[in-house]
């Protein structure tokens, strides 16, 4: 068995490193660039597929209308639109794979969807076209569902007694306590009877809003 010498060894690792070293943030920017590439396929690709599927094989979470056209959404951040009365669906392939979860009509053509991941979408053309809302870096858990009203108000809602603002038509959204530090179920439904809103949620949860919230 033979062994290189410690001088020897040290002379070689540094030579080694003078030819590495220098190249590392090469290497490094070609693999980010690949990484980079290889994402925008398959978001690509997601996205094709998106607008090949029939909504009988997709499992769809809410729906809402504005004006003659219905909106459906559901798994995989997937969204149909109808504009025959639901005889026939047309997918509208959107980025990301979040499960939507809730949608509502805040003024005419604009439309807000929620989903799982804090993710809210919105559309202000009926739904043909969708971006991503910013919200609330510690926004984490699902959003379950979504109210709008006609001043710009919309309510968004979900797990651990995640509930969120705006007041510009879903454009921004702000984290909101409604019940207390105490609170921390989940968040199902919001319906309005005039001005008055019932929420509902895990563990037998109902509370009371005489005042639109």
């Amino acid at each position: 068995m033979f062994s290189l010498s410690g001088r020897y060894t040290r002379r070689i690792a540094f030579r080694f490193a003078q030819g590495i070293l220098p190249a590392l943030p090469l290497i490094l920017l070609i693999q980010t660039g690949s990484s980079l590439a290889q994402e925008k396929t398959r978001s690509t690709s997601l996205l094709a597929l998106k607008a090949t599927v029939d909504i009988a094989k997709a499992m769809m979470l809410d729906a809402g209308r504005t004006g003659k056209r219905l909106i459906a959404v559901g798994e995989r951040s997937m969204i149909f639109v109808s504009d025959d009365e639901g005889r026939s669906w047309i997918p509208k392939p959107v980025e990301g794979e979040k499960v939507l979860t809730g949608l509502a009509t805040s003024d005419g053509n604009i439309l807000i969807a929620t989903g799982h991941g804090g993710v809210i979408l919105r559309s202000t053309d009926g739904g043909d076209h969708w971006q991503r809302s910013p919200v609330p870096t510690t926004q984490k858990e699902a959003l379950l569902g979504t109210i709008a009203f006609s001043d710009g108000k919309v309510f968004a809602f979900g797990g651990y007694a995640s509930f969120l603002e705006s007041s510009d038509e879903g454009k921004t959204w702000a984290q909101r306590s409604i019940l207390g530090p105490d609170i921390d179920k989940h968040f199902y439904g919001l319906a309005r009877n005039g001005q008055s809103l019932v929420l509902v949620g895990e563990a037998g949860l109902i509370a009371m809003s005489e005042d639109l919230g």
